[in-house]
Parts: C-alpha cells; structure tokens; sequence
C-alpha cells in the first residue's frame, strides 16, 4: 500500500489540470482578441499564477522522480555504502529548506491576506500559498521517500 502512495503522481495530474486550465484560457483569450476585437482582463494575470502553482508543484515532481540538480560525481567515486549515506543526508537537507520555506510562507500568507490582485481583485495570499503548498508536497514525497530508504524499499524509476 505504500509503495502505491509513493510512486502515485498526484502532483503530476493537478499540474497538467491546472496547464489545461491555463491552455483553455489563454486559447480563450486570443480567440476573443483576434475574432472579437476584446479581451478578458484577468486572463493574464490569473494565467501568470497558474503558472506558478504549476512550477511548485514541479518541485514535488522532481522529488519523487529524483531529478533534481545533484552532484553525479560524488556518485561515480563513492560506493554505494557512501552514496546511500550522502543521499540521505541530502534529503534530509532539503527537507530542512523545504520546512523553512514553509514556516516563513505560512506568515506571509497571513499578512498579505488583505492584498487584492490588480484586475481579479483575488487576495494575493492565494498566491503566496502555492509557494506553500508546492513546498508541503515536497516535504511529503521527501518524508516518504525517506521511508523508502529506511526500509529498505527503493524506488528506481
């Protein structure tokens, strides 16, 4: 059963609904300008931070996938022994970051709540919140991940 909440792409299905989104209203949008001399006001602006949410959630891609910058030297000299000890200490450092970026944007949120955006007039603590939550996905796939390694169950895809 773990093994299945692992390797299950969440992030990669929210990340292509929310590309599809951003497709449909950016397509939307040169369809009204071209053809029907109008446009919609807020597509842009909404589309810039449905791109946003997309890159956070890369980030939690990149984790379960393992594809994420890392020094492949260290991999070709050291034994596997060594290797396992600098991946896990690795994770846990990233771990730690993703946490502190967590912490500092749980305050942000809170304090840019009664911000609007310029033309959706949506709070902007919506968008300070994907930092947040691309954040959190990365953390449980980490969590996750590590206990994969600690079990001795790794995945190689």
């Amino acid at each position: 059963m773990r093994r299945k909440l692992v390797d299950f792409p969440l992030e990669d299905w929210l990340g292509s609904f929310l590309l599809f989104c951003l497709l449909v209203l950016m397509g939307l949008n040169v369809i009204l300008r071209y053809l029907f001399d109008t446009g919609i006001a807020w597509s842009e602006e909404i589309g810039r931070y449905l791109l946003i949410y997309i890159v956070y959630l890369g980030i939690s891609t990149g984790i379960r996938r393992d594809s994420h910058i890392h020094i492949e030297l260290a991999e070709r000299i050291l034994s596997a022994k060594y290797m396992r000890f600098v991946s896990f200490v690795r994770k846990i450092a990233v771990a730690i970051f993703l946490g502190v970026v967590m912490f500092i944007y749980f305050d942000l949120i809170g304090r840019f709540s009664y911000l609007k955006s310029p033309s959706s007039q949506i709070s902007m603590s919506y968008f300070y919140a994907s930092v947040f939550i691309g954040c959190a996905f990365g953390l449980v796939r980490l969590v996750l991940s590590l206990g994969n390694e600690a079990s001795g169950d790794r995945n190689e895809s």
